[in-house]
Parts: structure tokens; sequence; C-alpha cells
């Protein structure tokens, strides 16, 4: 009853004179760490966000040897939010809007007292109606108007933790929100990334709604149903949450059909590598395909495998770290700020810092990680709000 009042009171909030624009935190929410996240059994309009079968057709999400059941139950969170009102496509007669929740197994560390999140996901998508988007769309403005008035603008805020969700009647009116939009009957998707041994080895794969039936997603250009980065360049006496500086990288891919100037191993790893000067024009050789994986407007999950699309940041940091000379180097696949008056793209957060970062949008550890292509993302589903 609490949430539904705070909701009530922020859908009638006045409107301004002048409708604020989309920015980018306003299309992409990361929350802040602490005890009052959502779980997955959390329930609204549309039932449990996220429910105990579904979560048991995926593979075990971390090697911590914690249940499965205290994963679902007590560890597993909603820490962030994606609004797509246009997925994998720029054309408005095919657009089939959704919300993307991402979830991670948080925990407290019992020395630093500070909250954690295991390097493990889950994002979970749902479809609706353009109406209900339309409608969801309208209170999700409300709210934003509402901030505004309080002083939390996120005008020009580069893509971080959202500056009202650490405010607790906000964040119940936005929760209230969601769980009267989203749930069990309208989730179509479901995909994770595992570690299978930490720092070291990530599996990614999913699951999809065909036809009434459940069945693995399709990962583009592989053949196997997962898909898995293995990183063995571990540092001598590196701490565990050691980001990484050295790279020895192998990515499951069909070598057969991919493309030659797509395939980043030539980077990635030493056994494709010279690891010698000469890597320097090969390096630079790999430039367009990042900024192509990183750019929404050249690919898309439906034309993307999973690795390429997450490892991207990793291996253009790999790269500038061994040749300096190749940083600030635009390529022609580039993306390109759709309104610099608006979003701010830089990436403020550890994310594109280290070899063994491949969080997209959430945390590594006590700290927000986010992937440039998130960012792109999120600018391009805001200018596109902002102009239908």
């Amino acid at each position: 009853m609490k949430r539904l009042i705070l909701l009530s009171t922020v859908l009638s909030f006045p409107l301004f004179a002048s409708t604020p624009k989309w920015n980018l935190c306003d299309v992409s929410l990361l929350f802040p760490l602490d005890a009052k996240l959502l779980s997955p059994a959390d329930s609204g309009s549309n039932g449990p966000l996220l429910s105990r079968a579904l979560f048991d057709r995926v593979p075990p999400l971390t090697d911590t040897g914690v249940s499965r059941n205290e994963i679902y139950q007590n560890q597993l969170k909603l820490v962030s939010i994606r609004i797509d009102p246009c997925p994998n496509t720029f054309d408005e007669r095919l657009c089939s809007p959704e919300i993307r929740l991402i979830w991670q197994p948080v925990t407290k560390d019992e020395q630093t007292k500070e909250w954690i999140g295991e390097d493990a996901t889950l994002h979970s998508f749902y479809a609706i109606s353009k109406s209900e988007f339309q409608e969801f769309k309208v209170a999700l403005m409300k709210w934003k108007m509402a901030n505004e008035q309080d002083g939390l603008s996120t005008s020009l805020m580069p893509l971080g933790v959202h500056p009202a969700l650490g405010r607790g009647p906000k964040r119940e009116a936005l929760q209230s929100l969601l769980l009267k939009t989203v749930g069990e009957k309208n989730i179509y998707k479901l995909t994770f990334m595992s570690l299978l041994t930490r720092n070291v080895w990530w599996r990614f794969g999913g699951i999809e709604k065909n036809g009434g039936t459940w069945a693995r997603v399709k990962i583009p250009r592989i053949t196997s149903p997962f898909q898995d980065i293995f990183n063995s360049a571990l540092e001598e006496n590196a701490p565990e949450n050691n980001s990484g500086l050295k790279m020895n990288t192998d990515i499951t891919l069909d070598i057969q059909d991919y493309p030659l100037e797509d395939n980043l191993l030539y980077l990635t790893s030493e056994g494709f590598r010279y690891n010698d000067e000469r890597d320097q024009k090969v390096f630079f050789e790999k430039l367009s395909a990042i900024d192509r994986f990183r750019n929404p407007m050249k690919t898309n999950p439906t034309t993307l495998d999973c690795a390429s699309c997450h490892y991207a940041d990793n291996a253009k940091f790999y790269a500038e770290s061994q040749f300096p000379s190749l940083k600030n180097i635009q390529t022609k696949d580039a993306f390109i700020n759709p309104d610099k008056t608006l979003f701010d793209l830089e990436n403020k957060t550890i994310g594109p810092k280290g070899t063994r970062l491949v969080r997209a949008f959430g945390y590594f550890q006590e700290k927000p990680s986010i992937g440039q292509r998130t960012i792109n993302d999120s600018a391009m589903s805001a200018d596109w709000m902002n102009k239908h």
C-alpha cells in the first residue's frame, strides 16, 4: 500500500511548462548497492519479476559454492534497469518496446562492511505493447520531473548511479512503477553470464520464449549454445579483485564463418599475436571492429555474439596500454553522439580500465562498471524517446 501511495504521489506531480528531455540516466538506471534492492520474487501486477521456475532453467551463476536456493532467495538483486523503445532496429514500424532488468548476486564484505556485486549476472527481458510503453513513459517522465524539482537532475550526466535512487521514497516510487509494468506475464527472454572460474572464465548463454515454449538463445556467429571468455594471463600475486593488465584470452568463435576483420583473437590471444612490435599494425587494424562492436548503429544482439560485445572495451584497453599511440583514434565505425547538448558519452566508471572487466552495466566488487556499448545504446534510446 505504501508503494502505491508513493507512486500515486509521483504520477500526480504537475507538469513543467516545458517537458525536460530524456538523458542517459533516464533510460539506463543504476541503483546504489544496499540492502533495499528488489529481489526476483518481488511481485506486482504481472507476477514475480523473475520466477524461481525460470531461474532454475539457467546454469549456476558463480563458482562460490553457494546454493541455488541461497542465491535466488537472498543474494540475487536488481542492480539496474534498461529501457529500450526500439531494440535492434531504427525503423518505427518494427519497434517492439522492451524493459530489461539486470540482476547480480550481491553480498556484504565481512571485513570492509561494503556491499559488493559478484562478477556474474542475469538479464531478464520484458516485451510490452506500444500503448503500455507510452503509459510507462509518461509515468517515468513525471518521476523524472519530480526529481528535477528536488534538484536531482540527470541533464548531461555521464552514465552512472542515478542521483535519485539513493533516496528511499523516490526509489520506492520507481520500483512500484516497475512492479506495475513487468513480471512473469510479459518476460520473454533470460540471458546469463556465469563466472565459472574467478577472474578467468566467463560463460554466456540464455533462453527465450518461442511460441510459448522456452528454448536456448541462438548466439550469432557461433554454433555452440554457450560462449566462453577465458583469460589465463593472471598477474603474479595480484589481488582477487584485480581488474587485470595482462591478456591471454580465448573466445568461443566459429572461426570458419567469423569475418576475419572482426576476429579479436589476433589482439587478445598470445597464440594469435606476434607479441612484439609487429602487433601495433594488427591492433590498429582491429580498432574498427572494436568501434563497430560498441556502435548500436552498426551491430546489435541479433548480429553480434555476446563475447565480442562484452570484451570490446577490454581489447581496446589492452591495445592502448601496449601501444599508447593508438589512443584517441576514431575510426569510420566509431559511434557518433546523436546530441552533444544532452549526452555526455564519457565512461567514468572502472569498466574500460582492465582486461578482466566484462560487466556491462552493474558492479565489479563495490565499484560501478559500465561498458561503452551500454552508454552508446543509452544515447540512442534517449534520443529516440526525445524524437518520438
